[in-house]
């Protein structure tokens, strides 16, 4: 389902913010590692800086974006829109989709900065 598409709004707008932080992220994370190793000029804390914030903004963006579908989840529970099998289906799998997106993250991380 793409941006537009999105019915609801706090999961097309963390989704936005996911996204943007995620492709400023690697450019800035990338230039800053270059000017680290003399590849580029120039200093590279300001870069570090904000490639850690873009990084922050998207786990926050995550986090909010599963917290709201994990809180719609539960009160379709409740209204019994979903049986009780179906909501814990459902749960598990947005569960292990955000276990493996940390896991990636932080995987790409550690290999980076093996460098």
């Amino acid at each position: 389902m793409s941006f537009l598409q999105e019915r609801d709004n706090i999961v097309r707008w963390t989704n936005l913010v996911d996204i943007f932080c995620g492709l400023t992220f690697y450019p800035l994370e990338h230039i800053a590692w270059a000017r680290d190793k003399k590849l580029l000029h120039g200093k590279s804390d300001k870069l570090w800086d904000w490639s850690l914030y873009c990084w922050i903004g998207s786990l926050i963006a995550c986090i909010v974006r599963d917290v709201w579908l994990l809180r719609k989840l539960h009160q379709q529970e409740k209204s019994k829109q979903l049986s009780r099998s179906e909501f814990f289906l459902t749960l598990h799998v947005t569960n292990l989709v955000a276990m493996f997106t940390f896991l990636c993250d932080h995987q790409g991380k550690l290999n980076y900065q093996m460098f």
